[in-house]
């Protein structure tokens, strides 16, 4: 029982992460190792300009907080969620948004509130995680079959890239450096997750990224400098608490 209690909470955190912030989960992934990525040069992300923040329509919109003052971020047509995945020093904030009768799709929001739509063409969903200040966005499309691919968007174009045998690949986080920290596996159970680094960029080899002896890793966050953040699945947790009784008295007053 403690087993599934556990595994069902890092599911449900990992999903948290999905709606939020455009991570997905994944489970075990036989491959990795330094084998290369499979980069597929995509068609322009055709950017929609959307209208600045309006009044809040949604069930879950993200925030702002700036010099102490909260702002509501809510993609356009958001009925559902609007996930804040990342904010650059220069103030662009992308994300995912869902609701409004259209699949889930990225978003990127200017300094000044004006959104874009972020969709790749064909895809089941578009969901973007962070976004550096050289402009570079990483973020995953879902594939119709089920499949979740990463990708880097510049100027314009997406690079798609996937680790070698894995059914997701998620990228959370790119830093200036363009390097990419993410997870891969063999399906969104988040039984087995293993976390990778792309220190060369999409077109550089994967390496593999395990907290010892855990057996699921998640990379979620680098800086500049290269140090890696991320969470893992506890191999020895401490047994679980017993409910708490009421005593006696308090039960007869």
């Amino acid at each position: 029982m403690a087993s599934m209690s556990r595994t069902t909470t890092m599911r449900r955190r990992l999903g948290a992460l999905i709606a939020g912030a455009v991570a997905l989960t994944a489970a075990s992934v036989a491959t990795a190792g330094a084998a290369p990525p499979v980069p597929m040069e995509g068609r322009t992300a055709g950017l929609v300009r959307l209208g600045a923040d309006t009044r809040p329509r949604s069930l879950s919109p993200g925030f702002l907080l700036d010099r102490g003052r909260y702002t509501t971020i809510e993609a356009p047509g958001a009925t559902g969620e609007t996930g804040v995945g990342g904010i650059n020093n220069r103030g662009v904030i992308v994300g995912g948004a869902r609701g409004g009768g259209q699949p889930d799709r990225g978003f990127l929001r200017d300094p000044r509130g004006r959104f874009a739509t972020i969709r790749y063409p064909g895809a089941r969903s578009t969901l973007a995680s962070k976004i550096n200040d050289r402009g570079q966005l990483v973020g995953v499309r879902a594939e119709p079959d089920g499949t979740v691919r990463g990708f880097v968007l510049e100027r314009g174009r997406f690079t798609v890239f996937a680790a070698p045998g894995a059914g997701v690949t998620a990228p959370f986080d790119i830093n200036n450096r363009g390097q990419i920290v993410g997870f891969t596996g063999s399906d969104l159970s988040a039984d087995a997750a293993q976390g990778f680094l792309l220190a060369k960029g999409v077109k550089g080899p994967f390496t593999p990224i395990r907290f010892p002896g855990a057996p699921s890793t998640l990379a979620l966050g680098l800086n500049d400098r290269g140090q890696i953040t991320g969470v893992y699945n506890n191999p020895n947790p401490p047994p679980s608490p017993p409910p708490a009784t009421t005593p006696p008295m308090a039960r007869m007053a």
